[in-house]
């Protein structure tokens, strides 16, 4: 009786290191955890999300929906690779979505949330093109500022954008640096704007009959308080004439600073109209200290969106490192998990086609500034 309970237990134990020595190493091991999903591409029905890579994933399941909440939540499924177009959304809604990582059967947990609306707009494909960069150069508080402003020239030079818009920008280090490729046009209170001399000519009004002679089409105008400055440009090669701004709003994240940047915002419309009697394409740039994670907070955006202006990020037919604010937080480069966290924008009409969007500068020290560069590749249309 033992020598068969022997056999018996014998045959089990080889059965199941047979089993194991078979078993799929794929089902061995759960997978880790998908981590800094993120949209990276867009258009009116579609969101492509790329995300890291999770060692030993062989398939991703990817979840999305209209609600924060994942309520209702809708399911695909992608292969081994780390990106995955999702189809079939509607035209200019908000959608969230988690990606989990499968190996075999086992499945890892579900990434953090991210979202991004579907673009309203495609806005135009053919017209004038420029590149339009953004930065707050904090030229004047933070530490170490001459070799801030070195590293933003080699920065800027890099990205080489047509129209640069500055704030904190007090010491002409920047202005100085990149010339005789790009001038400058007007200055106020720390505002600057320059573009590319051999892409731009400044505009000029017709002589008036004190002076006699033709005057620069640039001004800064008083928001209340806060300064912008503005500039009209005219494309040599397609002799589109357009506008564009440089401005900084009242920092600062209580309900106070919030209306004082409601007020700012509405007196840019006001203003704009003033500099613009011709209605001609406007591009507004510059630190808002406004963003979608401040809630009722966020002041700006109605307001903007009220004068028809829409933020060029939600726009973007291609993004580049969306998720990374445009500002460092105590120091450092923070990851905007839902969205980028931006205070940093360009606001445009929806007739301005916007092909990308993106966030300029390393995430490893040194920085050129306490905040990043943005920039946007722009057509205007020449209608």
């Amino acid at each position: 009786m033992r020598s068969t309970s022997r056999v018996i237990i014998g045959a089990l134990f080889a059965s199941l290191v047979l089993a194991g020595a078979f078993a799929s190493p794929a089902s061995a091991k759960r997978p880790g955890t998908v981590k800094r999903v993120q949209v990276t591409a867009a258009s009116t029905s579609s969101l492509t999300l790329t995300w890291n890579k999770v060692g030993g994933a062989t398939k991703h399941e990817i979840f999305f929906s209209t609600s924060y909440s994942m309520k209702k939540a809708k399911k695909r499924k992608a292969g081994k690779t780390n990106s995955y177009k999702v189809t079939g959304l509607s035209r200019a809604k908000n959608y969230c979505f988690q990606v989990r990582a499968l190996r075999g059967k086992s499945v890892g947990k579900k990434s953090q949330r991210t979202c991004k609306p579907t673009v309203n707009w495609k806005g135009a494909t053919e017209g004038t093109p420029v590149r339009v960069a953004t930065f707050n150069a904090c030229m004047d508080k933070c530490s170490g500022s001459l070799n801030r402003g070195n590293l933003a020239i080699k920065q800027l030079r890099s990205a080489s954008p047509d129209i640069i818009a500055l704030q904190e920008a007090s010491n002409p280090q920047i202005e100085d640096g990149l010339a005789p490729e790009w001038a400058g046009t007007e200055y106020k209170s720390a505002k600057r704007l320059l573009y590319k001399k051999s892409k731009f000519d400044l505009a000029v009004g017709e002589p008036t009959v004190e002076e006699q002679f033709e005057k620069p089409r640039q001004g800064y105008f008083d928001l209340g308080g806060k300064y912008g400055v503005w500039a009209e440009l005219i494309d040599k090669k397609t002799s589109k004439h357009f506008i564009v701004t440089s401005v900084h709003l009242t920092s600062g994240k209580g309900k106070s600073e919030a209306n004082k940047r409601q007020a700012e915002t509405s007196k840019l419309h006001s203003e704009t109209a003033k500099f613009n009697p011709r209605n001609l394409t406007v591009v507004h740039a510059g630190d808002f200290n406004s963003n979608k994670s401040r809630g009722s907070l966020d002041t700006v955006r109605p307001v903007m969106y009220k004068g028809g202006y829409i933020d060029s990020f939600d726009l973007a037919l291609y993004l580049v490192n969306p998720n990374w604010n445009s500002s460092l937080k105590d120091g450092k480069p923070t990851y905007g998990t839902t969205w980028g966290d931006h205070v940093d924008h360009i606001w445009v009409k929806p007739a301005v086609g916007v092909r990308k969007w993106q966030k300029l500068g390393s995430l490893s020290k040194p920085y050129a500034s306490d905040h990043f560069p943005v920039l946007v590749d722009l057509i205007i249309p020449n209608s």
